[in-house]
């Protein structure tokens, strides 16, 4: 067990950190707005909890041993998988732009996830509550003022819906399924004083607005699914209600299969549910699983999938969503991950989530009173992980997934012990004075945590400042072939970064430069069907390489008739 003063940094680290990555935007300073400075952002909070984990290893080993080795061990497969890939090793350590779900992302996820299974006392759950509800509110009234015409972020947005601080309509949407989710379970909840189930209520609103606002089914079905669930469980913990919540339960079952019926494009809801989108995901699904299969020990590389689409497509998928259409995520975590890590990096995630899935069960046939803590908690994960079947792993969500998971083993171990006094007091009306709440840490501990935030600020910031860099070249009015070029080869190397400064050198009639540098790009990404296109299109017809290049292309996208053999 930590001591006092040491949870409660863990506890603040944890909560905030998490609330900041969520509303973190940068939009004033990248090109890429969301992503990178998430992921920067996590690997400073996340590396400032590592010595912590070294200094409790003896109670992190204690409390279970398998969940330890499971969690580094897909770290060290996440590790293998970038060598054997035939992508350079930044694109392992930093995965694809955009998306920055590499080796880096995951192993600070597995540290946020395992400090996160050491707290006991229920002063940190409260914290992480807070912070949660903080950054669900930030979002709605974000959400609000942009809906209201107010231009606070300067990123264009094509989707013409909500975007929060999420950059995308599928990620607030979701959000605010979870958090619909979370408000639902206090205002069922005992603990919660009738001020704070107005101010729910009408956050609750604004959850369902902003859905609607984001014009995405992620975040309803989300909600629907939490707050069905909550429903059951409120009463199964009435007495006497007890053959209701099975009654209940079979027709929540029974719904459920006819909704996914109708994803599925069958049943009486398939008007509804069923969508492009839908067949377009069971492209990208085969795609990743042709990939693990083919590559069944390592994969392809944590986060390439997207190098590897085309060549591990199906023929269908050229015809819906389209010959021309890429794409760097199979929109399925578990898919992902399955491609770029094989049967190893899957089972270790499976098995991480198992994990607490079974530690959920039991504590939920254990007790059967209505606990909005661990409801919370269990409900607003397994919502995470609904939506992970159907989506990409998105940095902003992903935090408080793995988070709620850390949580829930700490709470299913410290309940059953006794260890959480607070758990029968209403937390929230508490007012400790300043001697209560000022719990000083020893020094040398405190500088190991600067120290590890130190750490995980210098090991992400080589793409942000790339990116940062990139940004400023392509706002001046006038920019050399040379900094172009520069900017190209600059560490770490990124495929997309390459092949802009490609076109922006063809576009200014500098094809030598611009085909010198796709042909530094084929090398560094001997894969990538945009720097072997690009090479293509600037090789002359009649030049010795443009026959090997063509079979090349054949070869990364072999159902692309473009490439056949005439």
């Amino acid at each position: 067990m930590m001591k006092k003063e040491l949870e409660s940094r863990v506890g603040f680290i944890l909560a905030w950190g998490a609330f900041a990555i969520t509303i973190l935007v940068t939009d004033r300073i990248n090109s890429d707005p969301v992503n990178l400075g998430k992921m920067l952002l996590l690997s400073v909070v996340a590396f400032s909890l590592l010595p912590v984990l070294i200094l409790q290893r003896k109670q992190l080993f204690g409390n279970s041993k398998f969940l330890l080795f499971v969690s580094v061990g897909f770290i060290m497969v996440a590790a293998i998988s970038i060598f054997t890939s035939s992508n350079p090793l930044e694109r392992g350590l930093y995965g694809a732009f955009g998306r920055n779900t590499g080796l880096v992302t995951y192993s600070t996820l597995i540290i946020l996830f395992l400090t996160s299974s050491l707290v006991s006392r229920g002063r940190s759950f409260h914290r992480v509550e807070s912070a949660f509800l903080l950054a669900g509110t930030f979002n709605i009234a974000i959400s609000a003022l942009e809906g209201l015409g107010f231009k606070i972020f300067t990123w264009q947005n094509p989707y013409n819906a909500t975007l929060g601080t999420f950059g995308n309509p599928n990620f607030i949407s979701a959000f605010m399924g979870l958090f619909f989710t979370f408000l639902l379970v206090q205002l069922l909840g005992r603990s919660v004083e009738t001020k704070f189930k107005l101010t729910y209520s009408i956050l609750a609103i604004g959850a369902i607005v902003t859905i609607y606002s984001s014009k995405s089914l992620q975040g309803a079905l989300v909600a629907v699914f939490g707050s069905t669930l909550a429903l059951y469980f409120f009463i199964r913990s009435k007495e006497g209600l007890l053959k209701l919540s099975y009654i209940y339960l079979v027709g929540l079952f029974t719904t459920g299969l006819i909704g996914l019926a109708g994803i599925l494009n069958k049943g009486p809801l398939a008007t509804y549910l069923y969508g492009p989108t839908v067949k377009f995901r069971g492209e990208y699904w085969m795609a990743g699983i042709n990939m693990g299969m083919e590559n069944p020990i390592t994969g392809v590389g944590i986060d390439s999938y997207g190098v590897y689409y085309r060549t591990f497509r199906e023929l269908s998928a050229t015809v819906a969503p389209g010959v021309g259409v890429g794409t760097d995520s199979a929109h399925n975590v578990f898919i992902d991950i399955f491609s770029g890590t094989g049967f190893p990096g899957l089972i270790s995630y499976v098995l991480i989530n198992g994990f607490v899935l079974l530690a959920a069960i039991r504590h939920l046939r254990k007790y059967r009173a209505f606990d909005s803590r661990f409801l919370s908690l269990f409900l607003c994960w397994s919502g995470y992980q609904l939506q992970s079947i159907a989506s990409i792993n998105q940095l902003g969500l992903a935090v408080w997934g793995w988070l709620f998971g850390g949580l829930i083993i700490a709470y299913t171990k410290s309940y059953s012990q006794g260890e959480i006094l607070e758990k029968k007091t209403k937390v929230r009306s508490e007012k400790p004075n300043k001697e209560q709440t000022v719990q000083l840490l020893d020094a040398s501990t405190s500088l190991k945590i600067i120290g590890g935030a130190i750490v995980g600020l210098l090991i992400a910031l080589p793409p942000f400042i790339s990116d940062v860099k990139m940004r400023g070249l392509f706002t001046k009015n006038a920019i050399t072939a040379e900094e172009v070029i520069a900017l190209g080869k600059s560490w770490p190397v990124d495929n997309l970064r390459l092949n802009k400064t490609i076109f922006t050198l063809a576009n200014g009639s500098n094809n030598d430069k611009a085909r010198e540098l796709a042909l530094f790009a084929t090398s560094k990404f001997p894969d990538d069907y945009a720097s072997w296109w690009a090479l293509d299109q600037l090789t002359r017809e009649g030049v010795p390489d443009k026959e090997m290049i063509r079979i090349k292309l054949h070869e990364i996208d072999p159902y692309n008739s473009a490439y056949f053999k005439k």
